[in-house]
């Protein structure tokens, strides 16, 4: 039923356009062009019965050339009307978190990592995780906590890992890396992403409640670029944390930035107006140019669920690394492929509470896991738009709702 409810509601016009229907307005997505046409539920009607090569009345007959003056109809009666099916489900990414202790205890972390009292990934458990990897098929990997450095083996999982897949990533906060660590990183090919929250160092520092951390990470991210090693940094905006002025070459806290997500411990409080007014998704956001592969995705599955996966230090597997609600099992029960379960990987908006009935959700991206709560098919609480009235909420009244 719910295969035949969604066949009735997403229409391929042609191979180029796509008809996706609302419960109150219709979109064509022109996949050739890029662009995305927001029509009534007539005009799709309309739309949809010239592709079928149905008899047309007059009125029905004006509201078509209409369209076709719009370039967003082909010629009529191509044949079959059929959904449009995205790629099946193939993981490419795998976050591999190899223990959730950290020496900081930064304010939003989203592993809620702790100093004492975690978990370390063993050595054999880390060798199956990354055999099973690889046995799906996935050549990319980040080492990730907690604090991955911290781990009393992490000097041969990097080893160990980095002979077995084409790119492998370390994400930490730069605060163990020394001139050695970085002539080992360079010998094996790894890249590295370091988390910066400032150009100040007591603003870096208030996030990690680590008095010296920013001193100690920035000299990190100096090191790794004089000793050739790939770095990045990722800086997440949080409310009452200035970025401050930019005072070095060595990264720019611009580029890559995030808004804080609700997950782990992020929170409301590390919210202010102005960064949740980033965070909305508003009818501007739809005039970006449409990507064919992405629209074609999103038709299958949710932009993140079935593309990475996420092993944690029990080798527990979920979908994302900031996601803890829902998993797909434990790698010591089955294999990777096995495990992964289809409901997850075939999560798309369809399944989704409010974005099931708009004619944007092919073309939306959203973060499962920045949730206000436990239901994994809510609707985002960013998302301003109402489609069943068909109509955008005033951006600063979407502030006040969402802050008090």
């Amino acid at each position: 039923m719910a295969g035949e409810q969604r066949m009735r509601k997403t229409v391929a016009l042609s191979k180029d356009l796509l008809l996706v229907k609302g419960a109150h307005k219709h979109c064509i997505y022109d996949l050739a062009g890029g662009k995305l046409y927001r029509v009534s539920a007539a005009a799709g009607a309309v739309a949809e019965k010239h592709a079928r090569g149905a008899v047309l009345d007059a009125e029905e007959e004006a509201v078509r050339d209409e369209l076709a003056a719009a370039g967003i109809l082909g010629p009529a009666g191509q044949g079959p009307v059929r959904k449009r099916t995205g790629p099946a489900a193939q993981p490419s990414f795998a976050w591999l978190v190899i223990t959730d202790r950290c020496n900081l205890r930064c304010l939003h972390c989203y592993e809620d990592a702790k100093a004492a009292g975690g978990r370390d990934m063993s050595f054999a458990d880390f060798e199956r995780a990354v055999a099973e990897v690889q046995a799906a098929g996935i050549r990319k990997a980040q080492l990730i906590g907690g604090e991955p450095m911290a781990h009393p083996d992490f000097r041969r999982m990097v080893e160990h890992a980095a002979r077995r897949f084409k790119f492998l990533e370390v994400f930490t906060n730069g605060t163990l890396i020394d001139a050695a660590w970085c002539e080992f990183f360079k010998t094996h090919g790894v890249h590295i992403a370091v988390s910066v929250y400032s150009y100040d160092a007591a603003e870096h520092d208030k996030v990690t409640k680590g008095a010296g951390s920013h001193a100690r990470t920035t000299t990190a991210v100096a090191l790794l670029k004089e000793h050739g090693v790939p770095c990045r940094t990722a800086c997440i905006r949080m409310a009452g944390i200035a970025l401050g002025e930019k005072n070095t070459d060595a990264y720019n806290l611009d580029e890559g930035s995030d808004v804080v997500r609700l997950t782990g411990r992020g929170n409301l409080g590390l919210l202010d107006a102005a960064l949740v007014k980033q965070r909305l998704t508003t009818k501007e956001m739809f005039r970006w140019p449409l990507v064919r592969k992405t629209v074609e995705r999103a038709l299958a599955r949710h932009n993140c669920f079935g593309r990475d996966v996420c092993i944690s230090p029990t080798l527990e597997v979920y979908p994302c690394i900031m996601e803890r609600r829902i998993s797909h099992g434990n790698l010591r029960e089955t294999g990777l492929k096995a495990l992964m379960k289809r409901e997850l990987c075939g999560l798309n908006k369809d399944k989704v509470e409010g974005c099931r009935d708009c004619e944007f959700r092919y073309a939306c991206h959203d973060c499962r896991p920045d949730a206000l709560d436990g239901d994994l098919t809510a609707k985002p609480w960013y998302c301003t738009y109402d489609p069943y009235s068909g109509e955008w909420e005033d951006a600063d009244a979407a502030v006040q709702r969402i802050l008090g």
